[in-house]
């Protein structure tokens, strides 16, 4: 599988900082591509809580960190457990040590491609949505209140997205020294997209404007 990707984070209207962080790992080498894949990560730190950019950069590089140290081969559902783990950790105990600055947190989502497969890891609101065969679908479900009452049938769609729940989760890294991880499979073809982004974007902009960006520009 060969992939092309593009990234951008802009820091908004409302914070001074940017509490969202990205990072992708490709090895360079053919047979290191074949055997280990693709590791592509996104955090947004947990708003109104304090170092939300530190919490995020952590989790992100700590992922990053510990797929590039797995063993080439390594089932990509296991490898993910690991960079979850991890990421946990490290921020965990980094907001422990930092106790008088305030209990930090963060969302994160880590996509892993390998031969012609993609393997999610998810916790929090950030989003991954697949192009496929002309139709687009949400892959991931929010970890928030809103999100749990939608996935109930206690409101509907345009409710969830003007809910004041949206934004409290139920599950962040560096909340809790456990972590539980949403995993998806996905198996790809030629020409597929995929999407993974913050609230940032996709509770300013619907999923049929999402689509006919991604459908008809270019990843950049």
């Amino acid at each position: 599988m060969q992939i092309r990707y593009a990234s951008l984070s802009v820091v908004g209207p409302i914070r001074t900082n940017n509490e969202d962080y990205l990072g992708a790992w490709i090895p360079e080498d053919e047979n290191e591509r074949r055997t280990r894949g693709y590791a592509l990560a996104l955090a947004d730190g947990v708003g109104g809580q304090a170092r939300g950019e530190v919490a995020s950069n952590l989790a992100v590089e700590t992922a990053l960190t510990e797929f590039k140290a797995s063993k080439a081969g390594t089932a990509p559902n296991q490898v993910l457990w690991k960079m979850f783990n991890a990421a946990n950790i490290a921020v965990y105990d980094d907001s422990m040590k930092h106790r008088t600055s305030g209990k930090m947190a963060t969302t994160l989502l880590v996509t892993i491609f390998r031969n012609n497969e993609v393997t999610v890891g998810h916790v929090g609101d950030c989003r991954l949505y697949l192009f496929q065969d002309g139709r687009v679908r949400r892959v991931t479900n929010d970890h928030s209140y809103a999100g749990v009452q939608l996935k109930l049938g206690l409101i509907t769609v345009e409710e969830a997205k003007n809910s004041p729940n949206r934004s409290l989760l139920t599950r962040s890294v560096g909340q809790d020294p456990m972590i539980r991880v949403d995993y998806h499979r996905i198996t790809l073809g030629r020409g597929d997209r995929i999407l993974q982004c913050t609230d940032g974007l996709y509770s300013c902009v619907t999923e049929g404007e999402i689509f006919t960006a991604i459908s008809k520009l270019e990843p950049e």
